[in-house]
């Protein structure tokens, strides 16, 4: 495998006209690294010897694959010391199933060095479990790595292409690395989950003539899909209306609604019986269900889904009361008993009265009017309607909310300043890890302040925290909080206009870099990301030392400008004042600030 990816070497004529360079190299200087821009040779150990080999040979001995034209792949990065061949560029590998990449690196430097190995790119790390690794090579020597490529059968495995790079950086070679880009192309499926009715048991009567269940419906799939929502019933004696997040009224007999990967929606769904009875002994429950369907999108058809297909059915039970129930129908007939015994009553009276008056006289007939018995029912209250909802309740809700998010921790201070006017941070300044920073102008003070205890989980004050990080590595823990203050001005919650984050103004490449160093993992956390920032400085310090330039001022530039820069302008012979009139500023600001900051 690694003579396949590698090629072969060349024989013969290019042999002897190698080793005939590699002598001259070597007694030009030998502690001087093999550089493919600045001579006609690099690098290759071949059975155990280092042994030169034509530039123009080894692109066509070792069969370098040229990058295929992907959508949205990141540029190559080719470098002379820190070697790095990818020859395969597009991966599909099927969800759940694990692929493999295979990918060559070189030493074609002078030392021996540590390579880290690692993957960027808009992925989640978990793709990659064999990543990142480290493996030494001495020079010359070169290596071949197989690692494996695992995207989940997830939401979050998002469909389509996502663009990745491989990155080889070496330890002994600062300012040194290679990036070969390639695409992992996730395929889609489909999948969701329709939640249960709740409650299961509606009823309504002639007062209700509504009620209302909710369910949740959950998209799976790992695409962005709509999905359509209906009502029915066996003898279609109800009507359905429906109220999802994304409607402002709710929608009659159907419903859709668009759903992002792995997210859920609360719908409510109102079941409104037709007919009522108006009679019953009995409330017979109906039957009726509420349907899921997935729609076609991205690329995936309804008919793929799993988990019990394409469509999904909740069911739940309807009971309506009738108007003139069990005890209406009891009293209804208890009043009718009563109205016939009476009925009866007065015809006995009447009879008994004919028969006493016709032993006596003759007198004058009087006319009697039978009694009246009437009925009366009577319906006080009206038929209500459904009830818009309460937008009073939810605005007290949202008020509770925010009265009890309002309690933020207190400040920590770091204060200092003197009589010359220097700048100082000030209480309102400092916010604790996760909290807003507050607007507060800088102003002179001549005496200073005690610092407070920080609320956070650390149970530290900023001055310790910025102690405790400078003690690891070495270094001016005032400089160090002066250099938060200038960047973000102590706000943990910062981004900047070119995607630097945290209290540090970490850019994102540098903290996918640094943070696995030092066990970091979330840049917006206040201690992660002064840790992070020191040891970047630590080995900002350390580079720029090495090329005679060791002052804090330098350093502070490098953080700002970027080391590459700085570095480049140093090695064509540049001075401080050619630096960019912003870039000492802010060194400058740093320097004059941590000088304001009490050292105890």
């Amino acid at each position: 495998m690694d003579n396949e990816l590698w090629g072969r070497t060349p024989q013969g004529e290019g042999a002897q006209r190698a080793e005939a360079a590699s002598s001259n190299v070597a007694a030009h200087d030998a502690a001087r690294p093999i550089s493919t821009a600045s001579q006609e040779w690099p690098g290759l150990e071949i059975d155990g010897e280092a042994t030169l080999v034509p530039l123009a040979s080894t692109a066509a001995e070792l069969h370098v694959p040229s990058a295929p034209p992907m959508p949205h792949m990141p540029a190559d990065q080719v470098d002379d010391i820190v070697v790095l061949l990818l020859p395969k560029r597009a991966l599909a590998p099927a969800l759940g199933e694990v692929e493999s990449l295979t990918a060559g690196i070189l030493n074609n430097g002078d030392r021996s060095s540590v390579f880290t190995v690692q993957v960027e790119g808009n992925v989640d790390p978990a793709w990659f479990p064999d990543l990142p690794l480290q493996l030494s090579l001495h020079p010359g020597e070169r290596k071949t790595l197989t690692f494996q490529v695992n995207p989940p059968r997830l939401p979050t495995a998002r469909a389509g292409d996502h663009a990745c790079a491989v990155v080889v950086h070496a330890a002994g070679y600062p300012g040194h690395s290679s990036r070969a880009g390639f695409v992992v192309s996730v395929p889609p499926y489909a999948a969701f989950r329709l939640g249960a009715l709740q409650p299961e048991h509606l009823t309504t009567s002639w007062w209700e003539r509504s009620a209302t269940a909710t369910l949740s419906l959950t998209n799976l799939s790992n695409f962005s899909a709509g999905f359509q929502l209906a009502g029915a019933d066996r003898q279609r004696l109800c009507a359905f209306e429906f109220e999802t997040p994304d409607d402002l009224y709710p929608q009659v007999g159907r419903a859709s609604l668009q759903l992002e990967p792995g997210e859920s929606a609360l719908l409510r769904v109102t079941v409104m019986p037709r007919r009522l009875p108006f009679a019953s002994l009995f409330a017979q429950p109906a039957l009726y269900r509420v349907g899921a369907r997935l729609v076609e999108g991205a690329g995936a058809s309804a008919d793929e889904a799993v988990g019990g297909g394409a469509r999904q059915i909740a069911q739940g039970r309807i009971s309506a009361s009738a108007l003139l129930g069990p005890w209406q129908m009891a009293g209804a007939a208890g009043l009718a008993v009563m109205a016939l015994i009476g009925v009866g009553l007065a015809g006995l009276l009447l009879l008994l009265a004919l028969r006493v008056g016709a032993g006596r006289a003759p007198v004058a007939a009087v006319a009697e009017e039978p009694p009246v018995v009437t009925l009366l029912l009577n319906i006080d209250e009206p038929l209500p309607t459904r009830a818009a909802p309460n937008s009073a309740s939810i605005a007290g809700q949202a008020a509770g909310q925010a009265a009890a998010g309002a309690a933020l921790p207190g400040p920590l201070v770091i204060a200092g300043g003197d009589a010359q006017g220097l700048p100082v941070i000030q209480p309102d300044q400092i916010t604790a890890p996760g909290q807003p920073a507050a607007a507060a102008p800088v102003q002179p003070r001549a005496a200073p302040a005690p610092s407070t205890v920080n609320p956070g989980a650390s149970g530290m004050t900023y001055a310790q925290m910025f102690q405790e990080v400078a003690l690891r590595y070495d270094l001016d823990w005032r400089q160090l909080a002066a250099q938060g203050y200038v960047e973000s001005g102590f706000d943990a919650l910062a981004m900047g206009s070119q995607g630097s984050l945290g209290l540090m103004q970490i850019h994102p490449a540098t903290w996918q870099e640094w943070a696995p160093a030092v066990g970091a993992g979330d840049p917006f956390d206040s201690y992660s990301s002064v840790l992070v920032a020191a040891v970047y400085l630590d080995y900002l310090r350390a580079t720029l030392g090495k090329q005679g330039y060791p002052q804090a001022e330098w350093m502070l530039a490098a953080y700002n400008w970027g080391p590459d820069k700085v570095l480049a302008l140093l090695a064509s012979g540049g001075a401080w004042d050619d630096l960019p009139a912003e870039v000492r500023d802010y060194a400058a600001d740093v320097l004059r600030i941590a000088q304001s900051i009490p050292a105890n």
